[in-house]
Formats: C-alpha cells, structure tokens, sequence
C-alpha cells in the first residue's frame, strides 16, 4: 500500500484547465487499498473548470490506460464555472487488475481522466491506484 506517495497534479496543452478527480476518500496520486465494496463498484468523481470560450469538451474515464466511458458536455453552463461528473464502474476488479507489472508485481488497477475541449486543448489528471492486497 502506497499511502505515503503524494503524486497530485494535471496537466494542459491548452487553456489552463483545472481538473480534479477521487474515488471515495482516494484523491488523484494516491493509491488505496480495495475493500470488498471498491472490488465490486466504484464511482470516480470528477471536477473540473473550463476557460470562457469553451462550450463544448468531451471527458474520458480511463482504467488502465483505456477508455471505458465518455462523457460529452455541453452549453453555456460550462463556462468559469466547477463542473461535476460522476463516472461509475461495475466491473470486478478481480478480472481487469494488472498483474505483474514490472515495477508492481502485485495486481492494481489505475483510473485516470482525459479532458479535451472543442479548440483542441487537452487536460489529464493523474491517476489514482487502487492495490489489490
């Protein structure tokens, strides 16, 4: 378990983009233990805030490095204002984890978030671990 490790940030090609996402008390860069209800659900709580001129974007849940649900958003609601999307994921952890990989042989399961708006501009969290132990 890597509680200890505090990787927190995003990153933008574009318009400065905030962007936030946790799964239950997990924040982005941390890592969590799965218990039995993470194993059987999860819900990944995203927040972000565009630039002004954007009126369209489209937010991507990624597990594992790829895409498992989109979100498309859209209006005027989305200007300078926090913005709120809740993903969900049903998929036992057992049969999606990643096992042995080379610098963390026991099995995790990685979520992150990919944000890209309609000028072109992209945004990703860092991701949150979640350790299968």
């Amino acid at each position: 378990f890597h509680s200890f490790l505090q990787r927190s940030t995003f990153a933008t090609t574009h318009y400065r983009t905030p962007l936030d996402i946790r799964i239950g008390d997990a924040r982005m860069g941390e890592a969590m233990p799965a218990d039995a209800s993470l194993r059987r659900r999860r819900q990944i709580q995203v927040r972000f805030t565009l630039d002004d001129n954007v009126r369209a974007a489209t937010l991507t849940l990624l597990r594992n490095g790829e895409p498992i649900a989109q979100q498309n958003i859209r209006g005027p609601a989305l200007s300078e204002t926090q913005n709120e999307i809740v993903f969900e994921d049903f998929d036992n952890l057992e049969t999606v984890s990643l096992r042995n990989a080379r610098y963390h042989p026991a099995p995790f399961v990685v979520y992150h978030v990919r944000l890209e708006d309609a000028h072109g501009g992209t945004a990703w969290s860092s991701p949150i671990w979640i350790d299968l132990i």
